[in-house]
């Protein structure tokens, strides 16, 4: 094609019979007088004439539009012909490429639906005379701005974790970070909902530890014990070495190894690095250039398949309010949080959260537990938990987030219309009704409730009479 032709409202009418025949296409301009010329579509032997607003040099493009056809949409969703016509209503309006102009020109068109005739037809909007080429084959990506999706970004916990993202876990050394993040990963890997907060994306998660194994296998012992999983049936893929993210061939390894996971098992989630500084080699964490050289590998390990790269790290020696070491990692970071000890509470705060309003601060506790097996002197093996725990024992400083607020908003609910004390069902029932969760299995939505009434009599919040009635406090 020697030059782009712009036309105003050309509109192109398509019959029921499309499916039948062949439309052809040609376009054909000649001649530089100055009255106005006219382009002519043959349309199954019809003819439809429109005013061409300039003259042009000589075109011609041809197209079968059988009912199979594809018709890309501008935001990247494809319809067939036969679904664009048998549904003008639904597709009225709907910005799509101009299937009567080569794909390549990436030229943007409106479908509407002619009243008058009762048929759909294409109206070409008037942009520019110049032709919009393909990005892919200029020297440098670009895309129009009518192409960018606006679907929402996907969560992995909603609220907390955004999917296909750069995330921090920060905390000091030997307070409790590493019982969290495997709570965490552990909660995504079975797609059970992390202490209140709803997980939408289940699936394999990696974990890349700095040490050895036999602390991890005992901690993912109790948590399975915990929540009565059987430990095989859990998608939990632990790293055997450490990942030298500043090492060329090293990080080509481990893409090669979450390749040929996911063609196992599926796209990991979430890849963890078990702390950062064990992971990143030689690299000096304080350095701005060596760290935006782990931000980089981080970013080519994650996009393999699209996971979600949390790094587990140390707050800094003298400020323990940040992530240690240059500001380049903060910066670069989708999410990030910070685990406080408060006594003998751990406090979750977040610093950052490019996807989602921050949530409440959440509060655990470590719980040592027994699991089940012993050593040569007959003691048993034990190892931590994360619990859920609360700041204070009044019921004002505790703030809700997730299902555990809606479940004591059903409560409230509930008192208002003078229906408290109420038996558990009930609440179980209004619960659900405020949607709890999003689930619709029986099972589930019983063990949610379950949990989050747990929780709210932990906080104080919930008091039970000798009949089982239960109300706010």
């Amino acid at each position: 094609m020697e030059q782009s032709t712009t036309f105003e409202a050309a509109q192109l009418s398509v019959v029921s019979a499309l499916n039948e025949q062949t439309l052809a296409k040609t376009v054909q301009e000649d001649g530089h007088n100055d009255e106005s010329k006219k382009a002519t579509l043959n349309l199954n032997s019809s003819e439809i004439d429109f005013q061409q607003e300039e003259p042009a040099t000589t075109r011609h493009c041809n197209m079968d539009p059988t009912p199979d056809y594809v018709l890309h949409l501008v935001d990247g969703s494809q319809i067939t012909a036969g679904e664009m016509l048998a549904s003008p209503d639904k597709y009225n309006g709907t910005k799509f490429i101009d299937p009567f102009e080569p794909v390549t020109e990436n030229q943007f068109g409106t479908f509407y639906a002619n009243a008058d005739l009762g048929t759909p037809v294409f109206q070409k909007e008037l942009v520019n005379t110049k032709p919009i080429v393909n990005p892919a084959k200029e020297p440098w990506p670009f895309i129009t701005a009518g192409a960018l999706s606006l679907e929402p970004r996907k969560e992995i916990i909603k609220g907390i974790l955004p999917a296909n993202a750069l995330a921090a876990l920060n905390g000091e050394p030997g307070r409790g970070k590493t019982f969290l993040a495997i709570d965490l990963l552990a909660s995504v890997a079975i797609g059970i909902d992390w202490h209140g907060h709803l997980v939408k994306t289940q699936g394999p998660v990696v974990y890349v530890p700095g040490e050895g194994l036999d602390d991890i296998k005992y901690r993912l012992e109790a948590w399975c014990q915990q929540h009565n999983i059987n430990r095989k049936d859990l998608p939990f893929f632990i790293s055997e070495k450490v990942a030298t993210l500043s090492d060329e061939d090293e990080v080509k390894k481990l893409m090669k190894g979450i390749q040929s996971l996911t063609n196992l098992y599926g796209a990991p989630v979430i890849i963890a690095f078990d702390t950062l500084s064990r992971n990143i080699g030689s690299a000096d964490e304080n350095s701005s250039k060596d760290m935006a050289g782990i931000i980089r590998a981080a970013d080519r390990v994650r996009k393999v398949a699209d996971s979600t790269i949390l790094f587990i790290h140390h707050t800094g020696l003298s400020n323990k309010d940040r992530p240690r070491g240059s500001s380049v990692l903060p910066g670069a970071l989708d999410a990030n949080y910070i685990l406080k000890p408060k006594d003998s509470i751990l406090e979750l705060s977040g610093l950052k959260n490019k996807t989602s309003p921050s949530a409440s601060n959440l509060f655990f506790r470590l719980t040592q537990v027994g699991i089940g097996i012993y050593d040569e002197d007959g003691d048993e093996v034990t190892t931590c938990i994360i619990e859920p725990e609360v700041a204070s024992t009044s019921p004002k400083s505790t703030k809700l987030s997730g299902q555990n607020k809606i479940a004591m908003d059903a409560l409230e609910d509930l008192q208002k219309n003078g229906q408290t004390p109420c038996p558990s069902d009930t609440w179980r029932d209004h619960a659900i009704k405020m949607n709890i969760s999003s689930s619709t299995d029986k099972d589930s939505l019983r063990k949610i409730y379950n949990r989050a009434k747990k929780y709210l009599f932990k906080c104080g919040l919930v008091i039970e009479d000798q009949n089982g009635m239960f109300e706010p406090k």
